[in-house]
């Protein structure tokens, strides 16, 4: 009896589950959606995998506001203020800019002119981030570092190259950790960076540290690939002092890198490719909720 019992409220108990599924699944009415910029909506459905910051995607009420446009159409909303002091050149584009439309009423702020940039949000959110007076994020790999600071000069952000140019040769702190630089990690991509961005220190730096490794195991990076020939030569010249020139050729020849005559008549690398690593900046501590 007592087994036939608890099979009976074993049924019942089923019943009530599938009674539950099948209301949970009844139709509901809409819930209004408040109007977000696509950066907010994106936030909010890719959560940490999302290209725009917290302190971005949203409005702060501040009239002092620019909207930057990416290339991508996410939009940032930056201090007008930060963005001139941090920027000459974005600033002068902003002086450039249009009056913002008029008020709606009278009650209502202007709303936020808008300036379309051609980078992405991703290189965006980095820039912005290293304007704002928060914590700067931590690099965890070199991917996506070229074209972060290609913006950087391109706009004459000083504070955020400097702090790009330390994160090449400097070592990182993550948590409680101290980690090698890059130009200790990975020597040849760092000064294939550093030369094609016009940075001197950094790119000795990186090159005498080729001088004490093997490069045969390393990866050959889109940088390295679309060296310029004469960057190529000075790797070759600086590597010869401790008689691996030879090596640093055949690493070149192995990885299907091969020498070309351009118009110049000199010879270059003839590897095809992109000169930066186009995929997202790869970093940590991004700025939360």
């Amino acid at each position: 009896m007592s087994q036939r019992k608890s099979s009976k409220r074993s049924d019942k108990s089923k019943d009530s589950d599938i009674s539950s599924i099948h209301t949970s699944n009844e139709p509901t009415s809409p819930k209004p959606r408040s109007k977000k910029t696509p950066a907010a909506e994106y936030a909010e459905r890719a959560g940490d995998g999302s290209p725009v910051s917290v302190l971005f995607a949203t409005s702060s009420g501040d009239p002092n506001e620019i909207i930057i446009r990416s290339s991508d159409s996410y939009d940032f909303y930056i201090n007008r203020f930060i963005l001139k002091v941090g920027s000459p050149v974005l600033g002068s584009m902003m002086a450039q800019q249009p009056a913002p439309p008029p008020k709606t009423d009278e009650e209502s702020p202007s709303p936020p002119s808008v300036m379309m940039l051609p980078e992405t949000a991703p290189i965006l959110d980095v820039l912005f981030t290293l304007l704002y007076p928060v914590e700067p994020p931590t690099w965890t790999s070199l991917e996506g570092f070229g074209p972060v600071i290609d913006a950087a000069i391109r706009y004459d952000m000083r504070g955020p190259i400097e702090t790009l140019r330390q994160a090449l040769i400097c070592p990182r702190r993550v948590d409680d950790s101290i980690l090698p630089s890059f130009a200790e990690l990975d020597p040849l991509r760092v000064y294939a960076i550093a030369r094609q961005a016009g940075l001197e220190p950094e790119a000795q730096i990186s090159g005498n540290a080729t001088k004490s490794i093997s490069l045969r195991n390393s990866e050959m990076s889109a940088e390295v690939e679309n060296m310029p020939t004469k960057y190529y030569r000075e790797l070759i010249s600086l590597r010869d002092e401790k008689g691996h020139w030879k090596e640093t050729f055949k690493l070149f020849k192995a990885k299907g890198v091969s020498l070309k005559r351009t118009s110049t008549g000199l010879t270059g690398l003839g590897r095809m490719g992109s000169t930066r690593s186009m995929g997202p900046p790869s970093f940590m501590l991004r700025q939360k909720a």
